[in-house]
């Protein structure tokens, strides 16, 4: 027996008037108007109501408008004009860009560093005495893993790989070899124009343990990586498109310099104008003018001695120059100037001369400007391999002294020391030097300050005891009194004695 459907009325309290006006957001009435809005009838070729949304729900939060099939692209960039090859290929063949990238990373490989301990919440140690033991050994340890970090380089050299592909391709590659107990054994640089970033339907990076990356060997898919196997680190992203923006592609529009390059190149091997044409006299045969160039020929061709003397030839010969003087020009200097600006780096040695102020000027903006966000994003390259793979208690870092000239850090960290904004064993430990035991103390009018003694009760003004001029050690309050300050200079000898206390002067 079959049975009847039955249709009941929906109750109207199963609807709010929220998702009633949601419902009708985009239905126009007979005036024009939405629901719950002014009569838009008199509004004059107003703005309208949106379409509604075509896409499901699940399509909010995609970070670009990927092509149809991402995934199912093989070649690496292949939906970019400018391929791996062609940035590797100007990077290479012109010599202003390679030596502009070879500056870089000699730059950066002079610089010191240093492995230091963290304190369980992943906090910088004001000591490295207050460091755990676990720290302690994981400093150790990550220290001589960088020593020779793919098991065979130096750090200078495996470094230098990991610079040249960020520089010329912003694809920057390692690979964690583990030991069969899952810890991290080397960090092996991979050639990132082999990898091709896999995304999701939100066109973003798979979570593990679905596959992020393939790696393309002879043109096919070889490999499969999650985000845990394999660490890909651009530098330069664009929330548009899922490859780096390096600085190579970014002047790759003036690859007219290669162009230039091969018209020089060319001038001095190819072409069929002589350096010079010479005019015989009018009554010499053919015959007659071969064997005079034979003649000539042999008596200059690899004799630069002979070329240096004076000649007799016969009337009527007057030399024509073909080829130009000077192959100079303002626009080698406009490229030069281009090609450092993109890598922050100063223009003075491919330029006309300036004067010394500019060119410390340019050399102390290029420091800033671009060896500093360049070491910043190597040491944070670092840090997210090692932290990832058991080293959650140590941070690689630069020594902050090698960035500039000794004499000028030396004399930052005196005054820093002397006006108490930076503690003597801070000082060391940023230069990566153990702590001597020397307690932290400030300069004052009065001498040195333990830095232990400001504040406490009962210790006078907690400066420590001064010594005579004879050498003998007298209490505080039979020390030799100092001198007035002069008026409108530095402080009183109240303030200072204040400021000894570590009350702050009026």
């Amino acid at each position: 027996m079959a049975i009847e459907p039955k249709s009941s009325p929906i109750s109207p309290d199963l609807i709010s008037a929220a998702q009633w006006a949601a419902g009708r957001r985009f239905t126009p009435t007979a005036t024009g108007t939405a629901p719950g809005q002014p009569d838009s009838s008199k509004d004059w070729f107003g703005p309208g109501w949106p379409l509604p949304p075509l896409a499901p729900p699940e399509a909010a939060g995609r970070q670009f408008d990927y092509p149809v099939g991402y995934n199912l692209l093989v070649t690496p960039r292949g939906d970019l004009p400018v391929s791996f090859l062609d940035l590797r290929n100007l990077a290479q063949n012109c010599d202003l860009v390679r030596l502009v990238i070879e500056t870089r990373k000699d730059q950066i490989a002079k610089m010191e560093w240093t492995v230091s301990p963290l304190d369980p919440t992943g906090k910088k140690l004001k000591a490295a005495k207050d460091a755990s033991p676990e720290a302690e050994r994981q400093a150790k340890a990550a220290t001589a893993l960088l020593r020779r970090p793919d098991g065979m380089h130096s750090f200078n050299a495996w470094m230098r790989m990991i610079l040249e592909d960020m520089l010329v391709i912003d694809a920057a590659t390692l690979y964690p070899r583990l030991t069969r107990g899952g810890a991290l054994y080397a960090l092996e640089v991979v050639d990132g124009a082999t990898i091709r970033p896999v995304i999701d339907e939100w066109g973003r990076t798979p979570l593990p343990p679905d596959p992020a990356y393939q790696q393309i060997i002879k043109g096919l898919p070889a490999t499969e990586y999650t985000r845990e196997e394999l660490l890909y680190y651009p530098r330069n992203l664009l929330s548009w498109r899922l490859y780096g923006f390096s600085p190579v592609e970014q002047i790759i529009i003036i690859n007219v310099i290669l162009r230039r390059q091969m018209h020089l190149l060319q001038y001095y091997t190819d072409g069929n104008l002589p350096d010079a044409l010479m005019e015989v006299p009018e009554n010499w045969s053919t015959a007659q003018i071969a064997e005079f160039q034979q003649y000539w020929d042999a008596l200059h061709a690899g004799n630069t001695a002979q070329r240096r003397r004076g000649k007799w030839v016969p009337h009527g010969m007057t030399p024509h120059l073909m080829k130009e003087g000077d192959l100079k020009s303002p626009i080698d200097e406009w490229f030069a100037r281009v090609v450092c600006y993109a890598f922050s780096v100063s223009p003075q040695p491919f330029v006309q001369t300036i004067n010394r102020a500019t060119a410390e000027t340019a050399q102390e903006a290029a420091l800033s400007e671009g060896l500093a966000p360049l070491m910043e994003w190597m040491a944070d390259f670092i840090n997210y391999a090692l932290q990832g793979f058991g080293f959650d208690q140590v941070e690689f870092a630069w020594m902050q002294d090698s960035a500039m000239d000794p004499q000028v850090q030396a004399q930052i960290d005196d005054l820093d020391a002397r006006n108490g904004i930076r503690l003597r064993s801070e000082i060391r430990a940023s230069r990566g030097l153990e702590n001597d035991g020397t307690p932290d103390f400030i300069m004052t009018a009065q001498g040195a300050v333990l830095v232990s003694e400001i504040g406490k009760e009962g210790s006078g003004t907690g400066v420590s005891p001064v010594a005579s001029p004879e050498g003998e050690t007298l209490p505080e309050e039979e020390a030799p009194p100092d001198e007035p300050a002069a008026e409108g200079k530095g402080q009183t000898e109240k303030n200072q004695r204040d400021y000894a206390k570590g009350i702050s002067p009026p």
